[in-house]
């Protein structure tokens, strides 16, 4: 079928498949033949590994490059955090070396907003503690 086909695309007619087979008959001879099949078979068989394996290459290097992009994202947020973090550091140095500090006074000094005497109200946001729970003091 697959040969019909073939056959079919190249255009030939029976007369001129006749005289392409007794070419190579003539020229190979009848002993040749089925080495050159099988050499014909070997080198098809690499053909079709070398492409394989060219394929493999450029999977591998589409992976890597994707690989390094993430990396690459990775690193420019590490990078972000570590600016942060740095003038994070700067301006509390910046603070303890000067004596003087940048932060409004309703955080440094909060107000006591529950007098000491009563106890406070347990907790109901947070899953852990039960709701008849009892505080000590």
């Amino acid at each position: 079928m697959q040969f019909a086909n073939i056959i079919l695309f190249l255009n030939l007619g029976s007369g001129e498949i006749f005289l392409v087979v007794m070419f190579i008959l003539i020229f190979f001879g009848s002993k040749k033949l089925p080495e050159l099949a099988r050499g014909l078979g070997r080198g098809m068989r690499e053909m079709k590994n070398a492409a394989a394996e060219i394929q493999r290459e450029i999977e591998i290097g589409a992976a890597e490059v994707q690989r390094d992009a993430n990396i690459k994202d990775v690193l420019d947020e590490t990078e972000k955090a570590a600016n942060v973090l740095e003038s994070g550091v700067n301006d509390a140095l910046n603070t303890e070396v000067t004596g003087t500090t940048d932060v409004p006074e309703q955080i440094t000094a909060p107000e006591e907003t529950q007098p000491k005497d009563e106890l406070p109200e347990p907790d109901t946001d947070n899953p852990l503690v039960p709701p008849q729970s009892i505080i000590r003091k």
